[in-house]
């Protein structure tokens, strides 16, 4: 009986504090929530995070070695003029958008989609890119 008593007043505190925890993540917060901060566009390099991480690969003089890392699979990101770097993801439904940003890895481009910050990690879901003039 008493330790029925604790799992009603565990279940009690658990319905009190999700409301808090639902408020939290819709704040962006990146303490590892999920925020989701809806569309936006975003201009910057295409890298590929392989190359970026390890060794700072980015800019014209890299730019062969990114669409080559970028073809055989390396994960995609944007490095925006503010110098702050997105995960580029894919939309499951329309993947083309992402694909297609491959073969401009180390251009400038504009990319619209969903942005999200979870973990401390911010990405975009590409919805539409176009090459930055």
């Amino acid at each position: 009986m008493r330790s029925l008593k604790w799992m009603f007043l565990g279940l009690a505190a658990g319905l009190f504090m999700a409301p808090g925890v639902r408020a939290e993540e819709g704040r962006g917060h990146s303490h590892g929530t999920k925020s989701e901060s809806g569309i936006q566009s975003v201009q910057g390099e295409v890298l590929d995070m392989v190359c970026f991480m390890t060794h700072n690969g980015m800019g014209p003089k890299h730019q062969k070695c990114a669409l080559t890392c970028l073809k055989d699979g390396a994960p995609m990101g944007l490095l925006s003029k503010d110098g702050s770097v997105y995960l580029l993801i894919e939309d499951h439904d329309a993947k083309q958008p992402y694909l297609d940003l491959k073969a401009l890895a180390g251009e400038q481009v504009k990319v619209k989609g969903k942005v999200f910050l979870k973990g401390g990690v911010q990405a975009i879901q590409v919805l539409s890119s176009q090459k930055a003039g």
